[in-house]
């Protein structure tokens, strides 16, 4: 009983500091010419496709909607010796990080 409560404890903690911070949305969207099109982003009906302005973000295209994952909140951080990353590439590998030398 004991053994069950310290795994639950740890399990717990772990993905409290993870931190997986995120949003995903879906947005009613006229697909009758066969893509979800908008400012940076064009992509068809029934596929993936990538936001191609800052706001990183990935796009699934649906009949009359489309879905969107993108990066949560990173915090500033606070020791000199880390600084703010974003990377090259899509969602979620262009997403803010903090690295630290």
């Amino acid at each position: 009983m004991l053994q069950t409560l310290y795994i639950s404890l740890f399990f717990g903690c772990t993905f409290l500091l993870l931190d997986t911070n995120a949003y995903t949305y879906i947005q009613p969207l006229n697909t009758e010419s066969g893509f979800c099109e908008g400012p940076g982003f064009k992509v068809a009906v029934g596929e993936e496709g990538y936001s191609t302005d800052e706001s990183c973000e990935k796009i699934l295209c649906h009949h009359g909607s489309r879905e969107v994952f993108g990066c949560g909140k990173v915090i500033p951080p606070s020791d000199p010796q880390c600084h703010m990353v974003r990377e090259s590439g899509h969602h979620p590998d262009c997403c803010l990080q903090v690295r630290c030398t």
